[in-house]
């Protein structure tokens, strides 16, 4: 009867740890985000408690219209300003926002990560619902930044604007997907020059129903870097209007969707006046500028790349300058491949195309560096290749018997130099060689 008792008193009491632990887990599940090891069921008490560098981790799907901004009047307008530097862990959960664009005050940092997984792998997913064509959600001001990393970002309209004197946005392991503008600058003030773009093994991809977009512009003083990345456009990709731009591992696409839309969309501003924004001519890369509204040179350069226009009658890219600014665009790398037209504006002469390396299935011969190689392959694709990776080629050819190419033309010449002889290979290689939308 002891022992029975016993038993029933340790059932009782395991029962009543279940429940207590039952009881436990589901309080724990009310709570939305927490902060250190404070939980809140209030995804905007944890905001307005939030303190100036704090991290927000989040439990639960949540929803907000300001993210913790405070409304202030700038220029005449009601904006909302967020005044704390904040990092948002999302945790494999949503979090969204509702309201209009929301600007980082000078000198802050927002941040949205998800801690949840790590390499190249995405979490949880920003939802910026509360704007509408080129009207940005995040905007950093001076000496502000704002970092995305590890997470999904699906946009209404444009999701990020860096605006003045050092403001910086970085992309890294994200997937960005928007309407118009995945990010953009405005050259609308000398005060927005300076910024910072960094985009690293992300895709960024703007798509809109009438295909009147672009996945990232820069048209100011500042630089902008992508690594390892895939950006797709519906009428542009990237748009260099102005700015020092290095591209590299990068799949570049058009698809070609706005000039299907109406006719004379694939031409639209080859011979007219180029409007803000991206009112310019489509392209997978758009580089320099028509007028000498931009105050400052468009510096280009991609290596290993694969430029890619889905529409035969839209350029892979396209480039222009005016009288007062240069545009410079330079492609290397033997893994390069650009798929459609390269143009130069006709009789613009501080347009300036240089080519490397890399495959191309259109006549770049007028770009092409003095002292490369050129050959055609069986399909008319010309390949481009250095002095190294030509030797190297010759190499690889002799190991292996293979003959993939056949020369059409050779080795172009050196204006500070002498013309080398005609490289002749061996006769089994058949080769003949000699070097040769509305402003944001």
């Amino acid at each position: 009867m002891k022992r029975f008792k016993k038993l029933t008193a340790g059932l009782m009491g395991v029962v009543m740890a279940l429940g207590v632990c039952g009881f436990t887990a589901l309080a724990e599940g009310n709570y939305v985000a927490k902060i250190g090891d404070t939980n809140y069921e209030d995804f905007a008490d944890a905001l307005s408690k939030a303190e100036d560098g704090d991290e927000i981790v989040l439990l639960d799907n949540v929803k907000t219209d300001d993210l913790g901004a405070i409304t202030e009047e700038i220029n005449g307008e009601n904006r909302l300003v967020l005044k704390k530097s904040l990092t948002f862990d999302l945790n494999d959960h949503d979090l969204k926002i509702t309201g209009s664009r929301i600007m980082v005050a000078e000198g802050k940092k927002l941040s949205f990560v998800d801690n949840s997984v790590s390499g190249s792998r995405r979490g949880g997913t920003l939802l910026l619902t509360g704007v509408s064509g080129s009207k940005t959600a995040i905007n950093p001001q001076k000496n502000s930044s704002l970092s995305v990393e590890n997470i999904n970002v699906e946009c209404s309209g444009s999701a990020f604007y860096p605006q003045g004197n050092a403001a910086s946005v970085e992309i890294k392991n994200s997937d960005v997907e928007a309407e118009v503008y995945c990010v953009g600058t405005n050259a609308g003030s000398t005060d927005n020059y300076g910024v910072k773009i960094t985009i690293e093994g992300s895709k960024l991809t703007a798509s809109a129903d009438g295909g009147d977009n672009c996945a990232v512009l820069i048209n100011v003083k500042g630089r902008l870097d992508i690594k390892d990345s895939e950006i797709t456009g519906d009428r542009q990709a990237i748009i260099a209007r102005a700015g020092d731009v290095t591209i590299e591992n990068t799949k570049v696409t058009v698809t070609g969707k706005y000039a299907e839309k109406g006719e004379g969309n694939a031409t639209e501003y080859h011979d007219s006046d180029w409007e803000s924004g991206n009112g310019v001519p489509s392209g997978a890369v758009i580089v320099g500028n028509q007028k000498g509204a931009y105050n400052y040179e468009a510096d280009v350069k991609l290596e290993n790349c694969e430029i890619v226009s889905k529409n035969k009658n839209v350029p892979a890219i396209y480039t222009d300058a005016n009288d007062v600014y240069k545009s410079n665009l330079e492609i290397s790398g033997k893994d390069s491949v650009v798929t459609g037209e390269v143009i130069k504006k006709a009789k613009q002469e501080n347009a300036h195309i240089k080519i490397y390396g890399g495959n191309f299935d259109d006549d770049v011969r007028e770009f092409i560096d003095k002292g490369s190689y050129v050959m055609e392959d069986e399909d008319g694709n010309l390949i481009i290749m250095d002095e190294n990776e030509y030797e190297d080629y010759l190499d690889d050819q002799r190991d292996s018997g293979r003959h993939s190419y056949s020369l059409k033309e050779g080795k172009t010449e050196r204006d500070d130099e002498e013309e080398e002889p005609v490289v002749t290979p061996e006769p089994e290689e058949e080769l003949r060689c000699r070097k040769g939308q509305s402003q944001l």
